[in-house]
């Protein structure tokens, strides 16, 4: 059975109990399963892949699809179950190719929209807009990832549904997270050592290069030097001149990173921002510290804005 049908024969049942308890108070309706997507049994495994990250909400998003209207649910469906599906998901995008990525949050965020256009009653967009920007966009999220995120900000700037506003802000996110997309070569800056020393980041020459922004005193940013430094792969690394690290501060606090410089290793770059263009100029889209990017020999993105997990797991695989 079908999940339109699956839901109308719910709908049916329903509407038999209400109207055979007269006098009772109807009884809410009950969340619906995430509807899942029916992937052809004659595609192969690859192909399969390719096909979750095109249709994964495909049935979830139907135009035509009838559900409960809950402030509880989304699209008739728990909160939970759809924030795990959504979850599900990134993963399933981390595993191809970025422009495939891109191309299935952008069928996605259109296919929201239809949805929301057929029916503006539910709030459908805004509540499955709150899950997509909290996993991709909250600096704080282990999934986040700005370009894919960008690719469905595109989208929203444009959406008519949206408030002027709200399509300037979603137009803003797009062009800050287009900023050193992966593949795209990292803006060149120049920093100052603690001994006045200007060097660029294009200078810095290795294999790979770790791009670190840090602040003297940052809890997290200490627990990945820590890290960093009892790996003795990246120590031997940088010895051998394949790996720098370039450990730099963007904020204007110079006495207190002064301060902290016992805690940074001598094997590596470490400098701040003495010209302050990182954030004025907006080189690099820099909203929570610790950031991490990871650059291969031409300084072009590898990894950008990544976790520390996803960083080790990518040196570990490639050092």
């Amino acid at each position: 059975m079908s999940c339109t049908r699956h839901t109308i024969c719910c709908l049916l049942l329903f509407l038999c109990c209400a109207c055979g308890q007269s006098g009772k108070k109807a009884q809410p309706f009950k969340a619906l399963a995430f509807p899942l997507v029916n992937v052809p049994v004659m595609l192969e495994e690859d192909q399969r892949l390719d096909y979750l990250v095109e249709h994964f909400f495909d049935a979830f998003t139907a135009p035509d699809r009838h559900f409960p209207s809950d402030s509880l649910l989304i699209g008739g469906v728990e909160k939970g179950e759809v924030e795990q599906a959504f979850a599900n998901y990134t993963m399933l995008m981390e595993q191809v190719p970025l422009d495939q990525a891109r191309a299935g949050i952008t069928r996605l965020a259109e296919r929201l929209v239809c949805c929301e256009m057929a029916d503006t009653t539910q709030g459908f967009l805004a509540a499955f807009g709150a899950v997509v920007e909290r996993y991709l966009y909250d600096p704080n999220s282990p999934m986040r990832d700005e370009d894919i995120y960008a690719a469905y900000a595109s989208v929203m700037a444009s959406c008519p549904l949206k408030d002027a506003a709200s399509r300037e802000r979603y137009a803003g996110e797009a062009e800050m997270c287009s900023f050193n997309s992966r593949g795209s070569r990292a803006a060149d800056f120049t920093f100052s050592d603690r001994n006045g020393k200007v060097h660029s980041l294009y200078g810095v020459k290795a294999e790979y290069t770790v791009l670190f922004f840090s602040n003297p005193g940052c809890t997290a940013c200490k627990e990945i030097i820590d890290n960093l430094v009892m790996a003795s792969f990246i120590d031997e690394n940088i010895r051998q001149k394949r790996l720098a690290i370039v450990n730099v501060y963007i904020d204007d606090s110079i006495d207190e990173w002064y301060s902290y410089m016992s805690v940074y290793p001598n094997t590596w770059y470490n400098g701040f921002d003495h010209n302050q263009v990182i954030r004025t100029e907006n080189l690099y889209n820099v909203r929570a510290i610790p950031s991490l990017y990871l650059l291969d020999s031409e300084k072009n993105v590898i990894l950008k804005d990544c976790t520390p997990e996803r960083l080790f797991a990518s040196l570990d695989a490639i050092l």
